[in-house]
């Protein structure tokens, strides 16, 4: 996507998006192309071009504002949280209203099944530097839990890699009872493995 930088532009890019997420949650992914999102907009299909290369270009965009509006949910969750809470409690909290967000958002489940079957598995996991890691980084900030420096960003690939790849498998599956088991299951794989790291950090500041 071509960035508008006019407030005109700005605002037909706006109603071209608005009408590929009416077609996307009322008719399926299929249903988002040019030309339809042109009408549905009530704009030139030339006009559509302009910005985006193509109905996926369009369709990434939509993704990825998705996305924007679920990290800054749980950003707003964390900054609410009482003091005093554990890591496990904290990291629970933050996933949960992740995958509540995810849950929320129309034809999102649609979108990820389309992407899964369109790219590498490698460029649906979210890096370290991505607003996913940066919303890792403020957890454990909140929770008071500092990673080892000589480890801190192999576990947030690590970590991050685990949750995209897990969520994804568990908002594919059919029902939402199983969708929930899934990701109690990817949570519990997390916390396993940040335990020993949590216990080192205690261990040290106990002894220091």
């Amino acid at each position: 996507m071509r960035q508008p930088t006019q407030k005109r532009a700005q605002e037909r890019v706006m109603r071209m998006l608005e009408a590929a997420a009416g077609l996307l949650a009322a008719e399926g992914v299929e249903a988002v192309t040019t030309t339809r999102v042109a009408e549905e907009a009530g704009v030139p299909v030339g006009s559509v071009y302009q910005y985006f290369d193509d109905a996926e270009d369009m369709l990434a965009a939509l993704h990825e504002a998705a996305v924007a509006r679920i990290t800054a949910a749980c950003f707003a969750w964390l900054e609410g949280l009482p003091s005093g809470l554990s890591w496990r409690e904290v990291m629970r909290g933050v996933v949960s209203a992740y995958w509540e967000a995810l849950e929320a958002e129309p034809g999102q489940r649609e979108l990820l099944s389309h992407f899964v079957r369109r790219q590498p598995l490698s460029d649906s996991v979210a890096g370290p530097d991505s607003e996913l890691g940066a919303l890792f980084d403020a957890a454990l900030e909140r929770a008071g839990f500092s990673l080892p420096p000589e480890r801190a960003r192999s576990i947030k690939i690590t970590v991050l890699a685990v949750l995209s790849t897990l969520t994804d498998v568990a908002m594919l599956a059919d029902g939402a009872a199983q969708r929930r088991g899934l990701q109690d299951e990817a949570l519990r794989l997390v916390e396993l493995y940040l335990a020993p790291v949590a216990e080192a950090q205690q261990a040290a500041t106990l002894s220091s």
